[in-house]
């Protein structure tokens, strides 16, 4: 229970500083909601193109995910995938989506949360969300996929992706 009064705080703070940085006096991200296996956030994780700096407005929605797992304690491993276009060969495109696993878990480390709640797995371009080469391609998603330490669905806990070491501690 003390583990999630930190995360709890520390979804405060990733919250506030997020609303103050934005100028919004409101220091509560918007509901994060499951939508298909997925969670659907206020926004989108976004990284510069062909490469793994987030993109300022990330922060919000990353914020939006700490705040869902401090309220959602049951929720006890959470598939963070990174996917990208088509940019190159099969190969480059999951260095790619490593790179961008591992700056993601840098970020959740520094902020607060437990790298024990968070599995990071990169699909390179193989799972498209649209035709070859596009920009929907290139995204983000976080996949609850342990419910009380029992995983969701039937499907191995990294979906079938490749795993990427988070960097904790």
């Amino acid at each position: 229970m003390k583990r999630m009064g930190r995360l709890a705080q520390a979804a405060a703070l990733a919250v506030a500083l997020v609303m103050a940085g934005t100028g919004n006096a409101v220091a509560q991200a918007p509901a994060v909601r499951i939508e298909n296996g997925l969670l659907v956030l206020p926004q989108v994780v976004r990284f510069a193109e062909k490469g793994d700096t987030l993109a300022g407005e990330s922060e919000a929605a990353l914020a939006a995910v700490v705040r869902f797992l401090a309220e959602k304690p049951s929720i006890t491993l959470l598939r963070v995938e990174t996917n990208t276009a088509a940019f190159a060969d099969p190969q480059a495109n999951i260095g790619l989506g490593r790179a961008r696993a591992e700056r993601l878990a840098a970020w959740f480390r520094d902020h607060g949360v437990d790298c024990g709640r968070l599995i990071f797995v990169t699909f390179g371009s193989d799972k498209p969300a649209g035709p070859q080469g596009s920009p929907m391609n290139d995204r983000v998603d976080f996949a609850p996929a342990r419910l009380r330490n029992i995983a969701i669905g039937g499907m191995p806990v990294d979906g079938n992706g490749v795993t990427v070491q988070a960097p904790c501690g």
